[in-house]
């Protein structure tokens, strides 16, 4: 299967690199920066006022937006039962994110991967500079028939370009799944072990003592992150943390 065919980014047209950048990512609005410049100088003020972009203080280990202390009372309750993952997102999964996410990964904005592979890159740059390799949570088969491209993997695709590491498929899906937005935040937290395996038995080799980025677009329950960061620990990396847009 060719990368095109998996859902790769497609490569920029030399018209969309000098001229694409004239209007902001999210909506019609003009905007002063152009295809080189920052990616938030490309997304007009009202968009990004729409965002609520997470700031310190936050939760050190899943990165939720909170008032004071160092780790949420969610993490403190479930630390014991699951392998450790330090989460750090972009933005608060509501209102203009929600919206975001939605046409990103169910009306097809694929194109939508770049502004926000590299918020995401941007923000894994300002707090952990160290990073051997970038992986991703994968979807079913069926899922990704159906939706023709895996989010995750299109947004690891930009977050590795930007940081100049490589990108590497690890994991693959066991079985079906049912959409993770319809199940109830009990059924995530029960119904994500054992989902994911190893995506070919050469790949152990390439994790073991490396730090590691795992990529999706939004953390909720956590429960598919650290479903997949328990099967890559099998692997003995150096350190695993994660990257989502939104928490």
């Amino acid at each position: 299967m060719t990368a095109k065919s998996r859902g790769s980014v497609e490569p920029l047209k030399w018209e969309s690199v000098f001229y694409r950048g004239r209007t902001c990512w999210f909506c019609p609005a003009i905007v002063a920066g152009h295809r080189f410049s920052s990616v938030w100088e490309q997304v007009c003020r009202r968009c990004q006022g729409r965002m609520k972009r997470i700031t310190p203080p936050s939760c050190w280990r899943c990165g939720r937006a909170m008032g004071h202390g160092e780790i949420c009372g969610e993490c403190k309750r479930r630390s014991k039962n699951r392998t450790f993952v330090r989460n750090r997102s972009v933005t608060q999964y509501q209102g203009w994110a929600k919206h975001i996410i939605r046409m990103y990964k169910f009306q097809g904005k694929r194109e939508w991967a770049t502004p926000l592979g590299e918020m995401m890159a941007e923000l894994l740059w300002e707090h952990q500079k160290l990073i051997d390799l970038i992986t991703y949570v994968p979807l079913s088969p069926a899922r990704w028939e159906m939706r023709g491209y895996n989010q995750a993997e299109l947004l690891a695709q930009v977050i590795a370009r930007r940081l100049r590491v490589p990108m590497v498929s690890t994991l693959r899906r066991l079985h079906s799944e049912q959409v993770q937005s319809s199940r109830s935040r009990y059924a995530r937290l029960q119904g994500s072990g054992h989902l994911y395996s190893l995506y070919s038995g050469r790949v152990q080799d390439k994790l073991k003592q490396k730090r590691i980025v795992i990529v999706d677009d939004v953390y909720t329950t956590g429960a598919t992150l650290h479903a997949c960061a328990q099967t890559i620990a099998a692997c003995d990396p150096k350190k695993m943390e994660s990257v989502t847009f939104a928490r």
